[in-house]
């Protein structure tokens, strides 16, 4: 899956998300990151052999520092 990583963190790691218009444009670009690590899913499959069960996944683009 190119331009993207996939990393596990703990679940007291993640912050709560505070809400106006920077959320729901983080909220929308996270979804598109979401669809785009699906289609890689179906693409690959192998892929989720890399993610332990149980794990969180938080998506983190090379193509957009803001939501790095």
């Amino acid at each position: 899956m190119s331009g993207h990583q996939i990393v596990a963190t703990p679940r007291k790691a993640r912050s709560g998300v505070a809400g106006g218009a920077a959320s729901e444009r983080r909220i929308t670009a996270n979804i598109g990151l979401a669809g785009r690590f699906i289609d890689s899913i179906f693409e690959n499959p192998a892929l989720l052999d890399d993610i332990p069960d149980g794990a969180s996944v938080i998506f983190l683009p090379d193509d957009d520092r803001r939501l790095a």
